[in-house]
Parts: C-alpha cells; sequence; structure tokens
C-alpha cells in the first residue's frame, strides 16, 4: 500500500503543478514496530522559482495524505518542527554555507543509512531507497 502511494505521488510529477520546478527527489522506506511502513522524501526544486518552500511542503503534504495514499496516509514536514529533529529539516541551500551544507550532507547519510530491520520483516525483498531527477531534454538549457 505505502508503496502503491509513493508511486501514485512520483508517477506523474511533470503534470502536477506542485511538482513544476522539481529537479530531483530521493525516498527512502523504512519500517519501525510502533509505526509500520513510512517514507522519507527529500525533494530539491529550483530555487530561482521556489522560495516560499513551507507553503509548498504543506500542500505537497496535504496531497500526500488526500490523494496519493486515498485519506489513508500522514506526513511530517522535519523543517517546520525542526526543534524536534537532530538536523531540523533542510529548507534552502546556498552553495557558501557550509553549516547548511553539512546539514544537507547528514540528512544524505541518514537516508542512505542500511535498515537492517526491514529486511527482516519485509517478504518481498523490494527497493528500500529510490531517486530520480529531471531529464536533460526538460531542463532549462541556460544551465
Amino acid at each position: 500500500m505505502a508503496k502503491k502511494a509513493l508511486g501514485k505521488l512520483l508517477h506523474r510529477r511533470d503534470r502536477n503543478p506542485l511538482f513544476h520546478h522539481l529537479i530531483g527527489y530521493i525516498w527512502k522506506r523504512e519500517f519501525l514496530q510502533q509505526r509500520g511502513y513510512h517514507f522519507h522524501l527529500l525533494l530539491a526544486f529550483d530555487g530561482e522559482h521556489v522560495q516560499e518552500s513551507a507553503k509548498l511542503a504543506l500542500e505537497i503534504g496535504n496531497y500526500w495524505s488526500v490523494v496519493a495514499t486515498e485519506g489513508t496516509g500522514a506526513f511530517l514536514d522535519c523543517k517546520r518542527y525542526k526543534d524536534d529533529f537532530r538536523s531540523g529539516g533542510i529548507g534552502t541551500l546556498k552553495g557558501g554555507n557550509p553549516k547548511e551544507r553539512q546539514k544537507f550532507h547528514k540528512t544524505l547519510i541518514y537516508l542512505t543509512k542500511t535498515d537492517y530491520y526491514i529486511s527482516l520483516v519485509d517478504g518481498e525483498h523490494g527497493r528500500n531507497l529510490g531517486k530520480g531527477q529531471l531529464s536533460r531534454s526538460k531542463k532549462d538549457p541556460k544551465r
């Protein structure tokens, strides 16, 4: 069910205005005994076009909860509740800021860490990590 919902969220991203300026993403599936399966999703948007990341995160989270999971899912925006998380969510990255780059690096390490527990409970042995990026033909030719 959760994998199907993720597919529904990402499959038609080129036609969904919420993802108009999306340039890439990383997802990770985890399993916790208390919560069951859940996903972490890192979305990268073109900062020249997206300045209101908090509003966009809320809209994407609502789309996930209502449309992708057909009302059975929930979302949590780590940036919105940054005091509750060690890395506090990422937000906008500015290339020259070493603190922001370090926070991004820590997030990537977390997303790519091996989850041994999911292998024990997952009978289908599917992928637990994935990525995507905008195809070259759709990228801004000036870049």
